[in-house]
């Protein structure tokens, strides 16, 4: 690596953002959670239909 500040700046940034990336995956993990809850019952109806 060069002795670039840009360079050495730019890589601090990426640590950061590697240290705080874990609140935007747990938003994202809910909401995927979230969903699937949401479609357990549409499944199961349209499973109990395709049985009569």
């Amino acid at each position: 690596m060069s002795n670039n500040p840009q360079d050495t700046k730019f890589k601090q940034w990426l640590d950061i953002l590697q240290q705080e990336s874990w609140q935007l995956e747990l938003i994202i993990s809910g909401f995927a959670i979230y969903g699937l809850f949401m479609i357990i019952d549409p499944i199961e109806l349209g499973n109990l239909e395709a049985q009569n």
